[in-house]
Parts: structure tokens; C-alpha cells; sequence
């Protein structure tokens, strides 16, 4: 009753389950705004080298990052990092986070298995950027924590239109086809300038999603449309 005649802020796409499960609360899709948490970098309490990793130092390096990477990486997810492989031969998938289907991905795909580090869990997830080039989200739910980090240290993200990771990191990380993505990671590998442009527009991305002012200022523009939507509804009904 106490929304009934205000409106909801909503963190993720505002889809039939988010509508229906405001419904139960007294909520009219109407009443729906789609917004973001802002979120705060953490510190990193070490450093860590490519040698002390075991990372070959010429390689370029994908980055895989979650605790539920066993069932995230799936066919569409290696799919694309077959075609990355393909691209680029001198590639390195690092996998961040318990990963439980080795045996399953090297039958899946010898070629990417042999090329992928496996870290397992990490205690301090942000030394290690400064020695990885770009973060792959597989299609899933969750992972915008780590996009996130990813940003900060202006590494960039490829994403798939799809989940809490594609509503972080705006447009120019998203990708309709794993064909957009393969060609990416080739500007990102083979073009220094293109790479600092995208490395710019991380570490810009970044502080817009650590920033809780564009946020406030965001969701109080969409209340103003809202309102004055809603007004000359109520004229036009009059």
C-alpha cells in the first residue's frame, strides 16, 4: 500500500517477471524505473606479475571472472572463444573463480583448454588486472561485481545483450554476435590506438557507475517524465 502511489526504482531490465512480481505489491508497471545502485571500487592489497601467475607476457589475455563459472561457461560461451582463438593464435583465456569442467572443455575444445589459465579462487581479484586486456562475460545473470573492476582498471568488457553485466557497462561493450566480438578482440590485440580509445571509454564507464550523482540526477529526470506523462494522462481522461 505505501507504493501504491509512488514510484519503484528497479536495478535490472524491467521485463514481464519484474512487472508481475510488482503487481503482487500494489506496483503498476507505469510506476517502474529502470535505474542502477552505484558501486564502489575496492582497494587491491597486492600486486601480482604475469610470471607469478604462470601468464605467457606476449599473450593477450581474456579474462573469465565468477564462482559459478562451471555452469556459466556453456557451447555459446566457448563458441566464442573458439572464433577469438582462431583470430588471435597467441590468445589466453584466464579463468577467475572455481571452475570445476576442465575435463568437459578440453573435450568441447582441446584448442581453448590449451590455451586457458586456470587461477581458481583469488582472494584479491584486482591485483590481478593490470595483467589482463579485456574481461568475457559468458550469457548469464550475474558478474557485475567483477565488470565493474574491470572498468576501473580500464580494461574493456564483451558482453552479450543479456543480464547484470550488459545493464553496467552501456552500448559500446555490447555485442549482438559472437562474430562483432571476434572482430573487437582483434582491434583491441592488434591496434594500439583502438585499444586506448576502448581502455578511455572503460575507465569512463567506470566512474559513471561509481558515481551516485548521474544516478540521482538520472532517476529524478525519468520521475519528471513520468509525472508529467501521468498529468496529461489525467487531462485527457478529465
Amino acid at each position: 500500500p505505501q507504493c501504491r502511489n509512488a514510484y519503484a526504482a528497479v536495478t535490472c531490465k524491467i521485463d514481464k517477471h519484474i512487472v508481475a512480481k510488482a503487481k503482487r505489491f500494489g506496483i503498476n508497471q507505469e510506476q517502474l524505473i529502470q535505474s542502477r545502485m552505484p558501486y564502489p571500487i575496492r582497494n587491491k592489497k597486492t600486486d601480482l606479475s604475469r610470471k607469478a601467475l604462470g601468464i605467457p607476457e606476449h599473450a593477450f589475455t581474456v579474462a573469465l571472472v565468477g564462482q559459478r563459472l562451471t555452469v556459466e561457461v556453456d557451447n555459446e560461451c566457448v563458441k566464442a572463444m573458439e572464433e577469438f582463438k582462431t583470430a588471435l593464435p597467441h590468445i589466453r583465456f584466464v579463468f577467475i573463480g572455481n571452475y570445476k569442467q576442465k575435463e568437459w572443455l578440453k573435450k568441447q575444445s582441446p584448442e581453448v583448454f590449451e590455451s586457458s589459465t586456470f587461477l581458481g579462487h583469488q582472494t584479491d581479484v584486482l591485483a590481478l588486472w593490470e595483467s589482463l586486456d579485456c574481461y568475457l562475460n559468458p550469457r548469464r545473470k550475474g558478474g557485475g561485481v567483477s565488470s565493474n573492476e574491470a572498468l576501473a582498471f580500464g580494461k574493456p568488457v564483451i558482453t552479450f545483450p543479456y543480464g547484470d553485466v550488459f545493464h553496467a557497462v552501456g552500448a559500446d561493450f555490447t555485442f549482438e554476435t559472437i562474430e562483432d566480438m571476434k572482430n573487437y578482440v582483434l582491434r583491441l590485440a592488434t591496434e594500439p590506438n583502438f585499444s586506448e580509445q576502448e581502455s578511455k571509454k572503460a575507465l569512463k564507464q567506470a566512474e559513471f557507475i561509481m558515481s551516485i550523482e548521474p544516478m540521482l540526477s538520472k532517476l529524478y529526470e525519468d520521475v519528471a517524465k513520468l509525472e508529467e506523462q501521468n498529468t496529461a494522462g489525467q487531462a485527457r481522461s478529465a
